[in-house]
């Protein structure tokens, strides 16, 4: 090469293969870049495969953490949907905002949830516990958001029943002294969905029924015949010492509440000491003296 000349150099170019590559990847990212909202998605699958009391949607909730399930419940009446309520975060349950498919579903009086939907009809659920975005204001404690399913299609669909009866229970010892009352629990359903006109309109259809029968037993006192004729001594003998196990109860939890060591006097000459350290009760030993009293008088007798 001499300096300030120049020179050319012909580079013949081949035509190379002509190819395109798209790459897909499903897995999510760790941290969300875009937003600072806590939240929880579950899809279809682990909502159906989720152990849910008496399959009420609204139970999920329970899951999150801070959740904490109310002392007291709506009525039927004022609730009829069945609806869970749920403290989130310290707030009310009426500050929680549900949204179905995009709308609010939650009722403007009472807070609560106003269309529970059944398990069969969810396609997703996102519930955010903290840093909400600006469209949801009114949210206090959390947001849900429930996606339901839609029509494709192809049909496909699914049925259940679920049942309680008194066959498949054990009798209660201390307030079932007969046969189990009866008990008569059934909850069925199922859903459907297809196209109504293909690749045009498309449908999905969802019921769930719940049918509950359910029987009581009670202990009470049959009245004796001398008690028919006008003789309540034995009657009064009950409830007298009914109130003194009543009382003897009152001073046990006092005693224990004190942390102390007391003295209880068991009659004229039978005394006991109640150790809070030991395995000695109160109770049982003035039912044992009460016994003992009554055999006496009855000897006497």
């Amino acid at each position: 090469m001499i300096v300030g000349s120049s020179t050319t150099v012909n580079v013949a170019l081949e035509v190379g293969s002509l190819g395109q590559t798209i790459t897909v990847d499903t897995t999510p990212p760790l941290i969300e870049t875009d937003r600072a909202a806590v939240s929880t998605d579950l899809a279809a699958q682990q909502v159906e495969s989720l152990p849910i009391l008496n399959r009420n949607f609204t139970e999920l909730e329970l899951l999150l953490p801070g959740a904490a399930k109310m002392q007291w419940q709506h009525g039927q009446t004022e609730n009829p949907q069945g609806g869970i309520q749920i403290n989130s975060n310290g707030q009310l349950f009426s500050g929680t905002n549900f949204m179905i498919d995009g709308m609010d579903n939650t009722d403007p009086v009472l807070g609560i949830i106003t269309i529970n939907p059944p398990v069969d009809s969810v396609q997703q659920v996102r519930a955010t516990t903290g840093n909400f975005d600006a469209e949801f204001s009114q949210a206090g404690g959390a947001v849900i958001q429930v996606e339901t399913k839609s029509g494709t299609n192809q049909y496909h669909g699914s049925a259940f029943e679920f049942l309680q009866n008194d066959v498949f229970e054990a009798r209660d010892p201390l307030t079932q002294f007969g046969s189990i009352p009866p008990l008569r629990w059934n909850q069925f359903g199922g859903s459907l969905g297809g196209p109504i006109r293909k690749d045009k309109i498309f449908g999905f259809f969802d019921y769930q029924g719940t049918r509950a029968r359910n029987g009581g037993s009670i202990q009470t006192y049959v009245p004796t015949q001398a008690e028919r004729a006008g003789d309540l001594e034995r009657a009064l003998s009950i409830y007298q010492q009914q109130q003194h196990d009543r009382s003897v109860v009152m001073q046990a939890r006092k005693i224990l509440n004190q942390r102390i060591y007391a003295m209880v006097d068991q009659g004229e000459s039978d005394q006991h000491r109640l150790t809070i350290g030991g395995l000695t009760h109160l109770k049982s030993i003035e039912r044992d003296h009460a016994i003992k009293s009554a055999a006496d008088s009855q000897n006497k007798k």
